[in-house]
């Protein structure tokens, strides 16, 4: 006989590290995306690459179902959607974007996000910002 089948489930699981929150990570979406400050740069989509690291509340799913988790695909339409709407001058402007839009997803604690623009000079391969925000205690 298992130790689970004497068990209830509750008792079952491993016990979760409360100090320590669950992550996502996201690695690499690339996205054609009017961005840049130069003449050259307006209008035109450019290739960039986004990484984000989002730490989320670590509660162990009761029913396996996805409404107990942080959707990574909601947050991404979300992202491509941005991504596809005008233009923008700053790297940084849009990562600021980009982690607000990650943080109103419920469940998403913390963002670091950072942003390639992957042609912008001829000596390196990208240019890339990063950044990190979190929710405020009243968000």
């Amino acid at each position: 006989m298992s130790i689970t089948s004497i068990l209830p489930i509750d008792d079952a699981r491993p016990q979760v590290a409360s100090d320590h929150p669950r992550r996502m990570v996201i690695k690499n979406a690339c996205f054609d995306c009017s961005i840049g400050v130069y003449p050259e740069e307006i209008g035109i989509p450019q290739p960039v690459r986004l990484n984000l690291s989002m730490d989320t509340a670590d509660i162990p799913p009761r029913l396996d179902d996805l409404s107990e988790v942080v959707c990574y695909d909601r947050i991404m339409s979300d992202i491509r959607a941005r991504m596809t709407k005008g233009h923008t001058n700053l790297i940084e402007s849009l990562l600021e974007e980009i982690c607000a839009i990650c943080l109103r997803h419920d469940g998403v604690l913390r963002v670091t996000a950072m942003l390639e623009k992957l042609q912008p000079i001829a000596e390196a391969e990208s240019v890339a910002i990063e950044i990190t925000r979190q929710k405020t205690n009243a968000g």
